[in-house]
């Protein structure tokens, strides 16, 4: 299996278990414990399928970190916000 398709496969799987996981109204821990998992398994795979140079190293993973730092807020953001939404409809049609 190529680099690429191992890459794809194991995106795939990730994102099916990630909506899976939203979807069934997780509490905040165990949606946490699951994004945490992602993440690290996510760099875990880019480490192991880019091919930096220490120098390069040095300078992309602090920059990588502080991106996911912020993707990662937003995120729960707007799964909040969603929550939020969703329990005003819901009382709105109960």
């Amino acid at each position: 299996m190529t680099n690429t398709k191992l890459i794809m496969s194991v995106w795939t799987v990730m994102f099916m278990l990630t909506g899976s996981v939203l979807y069934a109204q997780q509490s905040h821990e165990e949606l946490a414990i699951v994004q945490n998992l992602f993440g690290m398994n996510k760099r875990s795979l880019y480490e192991k399928t880019m091919t930096l140079s220490a120098a390069d190293s040095v300078g992309f993973w602090p920059l990588y970190d502080t991106y996911e730092s912020k993707r990662t807020k937003a995120v729960k953001k707007h799964h909040r916000r969603n929550q939020e939404i969703y329990q005003r409809v819901s009382k709105h049609y109960s």
